[in-house]
């Protein structure tokens, strides 16, 4: 395993041992969230040029989305909705093995999560983020 696939599993690790303090631990799409009574967390991966996993399923209310940038270039994870809107809010750009988050409360509907670094949305960073 290399360095950065280490550091990466260790945060996702770490982060699930602690979410797990008063949280549940679920599986979608064999990617990992943590829920407790109020916030949601989701891990997303950012490569060159996807974003893992490609659907988010999640019930309305604040999610904490938790992304690790697993390629070589500068990447984030921001949110907008899908009717070509702005985007809501996001991560700062992340260098190649760095991690952010970033906490948005969702109403029902459809929202892309996707990298807002110009160009790399229409190479493929992006993902559906559907919220009931």
């Amino acid at each position: 395993m290399n360095r950065l696939a280490k550091v990466a599993f260790g945060f996702v690790i770490a982060t699930m041992v602690l979410a797990g303090c008063g949280a549940s631990l679920k599986s979608s799409d064999g990617y990992n969230t943590a829920t407790s009574s109020s916030v949601r967390t989701v891990f997303v991966a950012l490569k060159d040029f996807t974003i893992s996993p490609a659907v988010v399923d999640v019930p309305a209310g604040t999610v904490k989305f938790t992304a690790v940038n697993q390629g070589q270039a500068f990447h984030n994870f921001s949110v907008k909705l899908t009717d070509g809107g702005n985007r809501i809010t996001g991560t700062a750009n992340l260098s190649p093995g760095q991690t952010g988050s970033v906490r948005v409360r969702l109403q029902r509907g459809t929202y892309i999560g996707y990298c807002s670094e110009p160009g790399h949305e229409s190479l493929g960073m992006k993902i559906s983020i559907v919220v009931r």
